[in-house]
């Protein structure tokens, strides 16, 4: 998990240069004293190794002695530790479980109809064809699921739930990252972990049933790990007793950012590398003494007590291969450096975790049987973070490399964990791979693939009963078991012979005919050439959405003449026109038409890589930024926006950076051109405001009350001026040609700009002003006053996530379904992450299917209800209709499933046929 910057006292320079100066002395007299040390430690074994020519007694066979524990708490004795004998491994069932008729996933195979039946010690005892035969004596609960398709549990191998609890913005919750020094081996995730923390249900209620919780990656050595199932009210309900040890390390960019920051070491990727091969060495020579202590035990001598150093004990269960390993690590440079010093000291690497270059150099992880903990679809935050591919899963898979797939919760929310291998199989990867890539690698790479990740005899009855394929869009889990207890059920809606079928991905190739030739655009390559302009062209056969009505045009013709709409019709009303005309032909090929999408919620644009200060256009810290117009900082040809243009993203709303009360004026672009000019659809789309705590920087904006005020005096200051006839460009906000965007989440704080609205701008009196709520995360609760004042509303994200104070009060995953049930009808949605711009087509699948949205519903959600809400319906954004910008895409099926693909990117006078992702 990354840590935030951590900067330095500045208040005595010359204090801090004299203690730099003493560090630094200190620290290579150390440095210098630890290499003698150890230099006479490898001699001294050489010398002890050499055999004695005054020898006369055959020599004693010693070294290592197992029954003498290196531990703290070995494995022996941490069950009865933690209160986990044989008898309370799981809670004690009253009957047996008998699940039936499933169609079952596991271990890369589906069975149809199948049953699974579970001893009340939670273990499974017999998995089968229907029927199996009961067990006699105690009694039976059945559930028979109807087909529905079954998984064991998910396994999410890197986690922080419980060490950054709910509300995560809550300093008393920050206790992932020991930063008081780069290496503590000697601190455990056990020790922080808060089995009440509020997020751990909801990750069960995604169908997570086991987690390996880990430090934070702030350290170099960062600790001890813990492994738990989802359930229970104490830790000592949690733990998985007969998990195996496990630490963790990082590399790269988080260690040296931290403590770099600081002055500190390590500053450097060199300073990474040397405080973990510092620890080891220290630790190998501990190890060199305990098995020297051994040796004269076993030779009969007195011995004084076995050495052991708590700082060290750790380091030395990683030496001895008694410990799984796992490492942060990003790109191939600290690939290599880990690989060297897991060479130098003989330690084995069972994960690099994040690894988002790996599938440059599978080879590296192939022979030393190295899992790979990464994302499907998370990347570019960081440069060590920035090559990141869609496609990496599927080429360390099909160079066999073992591929897990995980959370890294809160960074990305545990409870969605199946859609990162729902997106691996989109990319290609074998859906037989993405699905044990979230089940069977990652138990098997965290030492406990003998006891999860697969539905068989003598595993733990750790089930999912799914609403449809696991991998398909808007897959829910209806029931979850842990170790047979049911603690997830929403069984009433099983539906009988379900659908349990996953689409083949599309990639069918379609017709094209035409005097230019029909080009791809490519995001592996910075700066991207130019894609061809066509005057004139026309796609046929499609399904259109033109969201102008609630339903799709079957079988229909675009023509695009100037970049225009010109006809949307058949063949008959728009038929093939001259040579120079360029024909997309997608008949019979189940092809639908939308216009483009549009994202608003990130900084795509503005800021290409989240911590690199030098790709931002830059932070405004002031309460009123209102004379800041966001079309003067944006920056076209990142890897970013090709992403979301690729994904069929085809506009943005860009604002400006910052946490500013008046935030500034945001411009609408399209996500591809060379230069802004060529791209700016509208250069002022509205004022934005920011209420809460991200605004609170001045005297008077530290509070809700103080910005609340602030505003009070802005609007009337601007009515002033209308009164006397001041020019002023913020007077727009009256007459509707400025809307006001306010970013709110808290349901109290979104009450408090109502009522200031009420107070200082009534709808009687400035009708014509123009209001949209983004961010909303608590608007159901006030959906009625949102209504009657005739708010529009962005919600950012779509998907509830209650893991911060303002949202804490977040109602259910999808909460656009309350508010169009309420009444509201301009709802749109967005992502805050700029990486996942290209996504948001799944998160309105995932509404529909969730939900119960209409297609029209989900569909307006990333069209015309953005466009409607930010009030650019002028620009013809959000539709496909005659006379307006051609703005549309053309899918290979529906948009909103995971087997649907981006066939034709069509903006103006460009057509981007097939675009690439990188």
């Amino acid at each position: 998990m990354d840590e935030p910057l951590i900067g330095g006292s500045s208040r005595a320079g010359k204090l801090r240069r004299i203690l730099l100066l003493v560090f630094s002395v200190v620290f290579v007299t150390v440095a210098v004293l630890s290499i003698a040390a150890l230099a006479v430690s490898v001699q001294a074994r050489k010398d002890a190794n050499k055999p004695s020519s005054s020898q006369t007694t055959p020599p004693v066979t010693c070294g290592y002695d197992a029954s003498h524990p290196d531990t703290l708490f070995p494995q022996s004795t941490r069950a009865s530790l933690y209160d986990h004998d044989d008898d309370d491994d799981a809670p004690s069932l009253s009957s047996y479980v008998w699940i039936q008729h499933a169609t079952l996933w596991s271990d890369g195979k589906q069975y149809n109809d199948y049953d699974i039946i579970i001893f009340s010690d939670g273990i499974i005892s017999e998995v089968g064809p229907h029927p199996l035969t009961p067990p006699s004596g105690p009694s039976i609960v059945i559930y028979d699921v109807k087909g529905s398709f079954v998984t064991p549990g998910l396994v999410d191998m890197h986690s922080h739930a419980g060490v950054y609890a709910a509300p995560d913005d809550a300093v008393a919750n920050s206790d992932g990252n020991e930063l008081s020094n780069p290496t503590t081996p000697q601190v455990r995730a056990i020790d922080a972990f808060d089995p009440e923390d509020p997020a751990i249900p909801l990750i069960l209620s995604g169908g997570v049933t086991s987690s390996q919780v880990l430090p934070g990656s702030g350290n170099t050595i960062g600790g001890e790990a813990l492994m738990v199932k989802m359930r229970g009210k104490t830790i000592a309900d949690m733990l998985i007793a007969e998990a195996p040890r496990a630490f963790k390390m990082a590399a790269g960019e988080n260690p040296k950012r931290v403590y770099g920051s600081k002055g500190d070491l390590p500053m450097t990727r060199m300073g990474n590398i040397w405080t973990m091969r510092q620890k080891f060495a220290s630790a190998r020579t501990l190890m060199q003494q305990q098995d020297q202590w051994d040796c004269q035990v076993k030779s009969g001598k007195s011995a004084a007590p076995r050495p052991f150093e708590e700082s060290l004990e750790s380091m030395v269960t990683i030496l001895r291969g008694e410990a799984v390993l796992n490492v942060h690590c990003y790109t191939i440079q600290d690939f290599e450096a880990i690989l060297r010093v897991a060479d130098e000291f003989n330690v084995r690497v069972s994960a690099f975790h994040h690894a988002l270059e790996a599938w440059k150099v599978p080879e590296l992880f192939l022979a030393r049987n190295i899992t790979i903990a990464t994302f499907a679809d998370h990347w570019g935050f960081k440069m060590e973070g920035y090559d990141g591919s869609v496609f990496g899963p599927k080429i360390l898979d099909e160079a066999g490399v073992k591929v897990a797939l995980k959370s890294d919760h809160p960074v990305l929310d545990a409870r969605h964990l199946i859609d990162q291998a729902s997106r691996a199989y989109h990319y290609g990867m074998d859906p037989n791979s993405a699905l044990a890539s979230v089940t069977s690698v990652p138990a098997s790479a965290m030492g406990l693939g003998h006891l999860v990740g697969s539905v068989a005899a003598g595993y733990h009855g750790d089930i999912v009963v799914w609403s449809r394929h696991a991998l398909s869009v808007g897959a829910t889990p209806l029931m979850v078991f842990v170790e047979g207890e049911l603690l997830v059920n929403n069984s009433a809606a099983i539906k009988a012979n379900p659908d349990n079928q996953l689409e083949q991905v599309n990639r069918s190739a379609f017709k094209f005919s035409g005097p230019q030739a029909c080009v791809a655009s490519s995001g592996g390559g910075l700066p991207a050439p130019p894609l061809p302009k066509n005057a004139d062209y026309l796609i046929k056969g499609v399904q259109l959405w033109t969201m102008t009505s609630g339903t799709p045009v079957t079988n229909t013709n675009i023509h695009v003449v100037n970049g225009n709409v010109s006809c949307i019709g058949d063949d008959v009303a728009c038929p093939e026109g001259t040579t120079a005309l360029n024909v997309f032909d997608f008949t019979g090929m189940g092809a639908v038409a939308t216009p483009g999408m549009i994202s608003s919620g990130s900084y795509l644009g503005m800021m290409e890589v989240d911590q690199e200060m030098n790709s931002w256009d830059g932070i405004i810290y002031t309460d009123d930024a209102s004379s800041v117009h966001a079309v003067d900082g944006v920056k076209m040809g990142g890897r970013h926006l090709h992403a979301a243009w690729a994904g069929g993203v085809t506009t943005h709303i860009a604002r400006p950076q910052g946490p500013a009360l008046l935030a500034g004026v945001s411009a609408a672009f399209t996500t591809y051109g060379q230069h802004l000019e060529d791209a700016i659809v509208k250069d002022q789309v509205a004022l934005h405001i920011s209420i809460g705590n991200v605004a609170k920087l001045g005297t008077l904006s530290a509070s809700v009350a103080g910005q609340i005020s602030l505003l009070r005096k802005f609007f009337k200051s601007i009515i002033s001026d209308s009164i006397n006839g001041v020019d002023d460009p913020l007077l727009n906000i009256l007459n509707g040609t400025l809307p006001i965007v306010v970013h709110a989440d808290q349901a109290d704080e979104i009450a408090a700009f109502l009522r200031l609205r009420r107070e200082v701008l009534p709808w009687q009196r400035y009708p014509l002003v123009k209001i949209t709520l983004f961010g909303g995360a608590e608007a159901t609760l006030v959906a009625d006053r949102l209504l009657s004042d005739n708010i529009s509303v962005v919600l950012s994200p779509l998907k509830a996530f209650p893991m911060r104070f303002e949202t804490m009060r977040s109602v259910g995953i999808f909460s656009a379904a309350g508010l169009f049930d309420a009444g509201l009808v301009t709802i749109g949605q967005a992502i805050e992450d700029s990486g996942g711009v290209r996504d948001i087509r799944w998160e309105a699948g995932d509404a529909r299917e969730v939900t119960g949205l209409s297609t029209y519903q989900a569909l307006s959600t990333v069209t015309s209800g953005v466009a409607d809400a930010l009030h650019l319906t002028d620009t013809g954004l959000g539709r496909v209709t005659e006379g307006k910008p051609a703005n549309l895409v053309v899918w290979l099926g529906d948009p909103l499933e995971i087997s649907s693909t981006v066939a034709l990117v069509a903006v103006g006078q460009i057509a981007d046929c097939k675009p690439l992702q990188y």
